[in-house]
């Protein structure tokens, strides 16, 4: 069971979130407005925060500025609809966990960051109450410099991987526009046909 806050302008993906999220045995809160989303990040009692990325008054990368301003570390899964690349770095860069697009599977792809989330959390927390003595190098990341030693923690940010998983996102998502069509595809992220079958090959679609 995980604490989640789902913040979008439509009040009507946040019924359906809600009810799918609940019948999973989640606590949900939701907020459809900029003022109640940062009063309820401002509580800091939620475990995670979906929220959507272009909202009218305020957007979903600076709900997740105000989250780290306020000092909550709840982990960010962002939303869209209309994906940019570099709305998406820029998410990447300020440590969003996931960065997902809207389609018609959100529900199920929700549902899936959320349970993969809970695992790393859980097992986050057991790092933490183990003696420092006890972790080994490769989960706390000791780089030494000269006579100093540098913790990088584990929930340190995979750009490459990230990077990778949206580019992914964005070639499913314009084949699902496109009727799975791959001319038509690449005309619609602005690429040529040879490099979205590179980048499609790659990626195994």
């Amino acid at each position: 069971m995980a604490r989640l806050l789902i913040i979008d302008d439509e009040e009507s993906l946040c019924r359906v979130l809600k009810i799918a999220f609940r019948k999973k045995g989640h606590l949900v809160e939701a907020a459809s407005s900029s003022e109640a989303a940062r009063k309820k990040i401002e509580s800091r009692v939620f475990d995670l925060i979906i929220s959507d990325i272009r909202m009218p008054d305020l957007t979903g990368i600076e709900l997740l500025e105000y989250a780290h301003k306020v000092h909550n570390p709840a982990p960010f899964i962002l939303m869209t609809a209309v994906p940019t690349m570099s709305t998406a770095i820029q998410a990447v860069n300020l440590g969003v966990y996931r960065y997902i697009i809207k389609t018609d599977t959100l529900v199920e792809d929700l549902s899936l960051t959320v349970e993969q989330a809970q695992k790393e959390l859980a097992l986050r927390e057991q790092n933490l109450r183990l003696p420092l003595a006890q972790i080994p190098e490769s989960v706390t990341g000791i780089a030494a410099t000269g006579t100093e030693a540098i913790h990088i923690p584990p929930e340190g940010i995979d750009f490459e991987s990230q990077i990778s998983q949206m580019e992914k996102q964005y070639l499913q998502a314009a084949l699902q526009s496109a009727g799975g069509e791959r001319r038509q595809a690449a005309d619609l992220l602005k690429m040529s046909y040879r490099s979205f079958c590179h980048y499609a090959n790659k990626h195994g679609i």
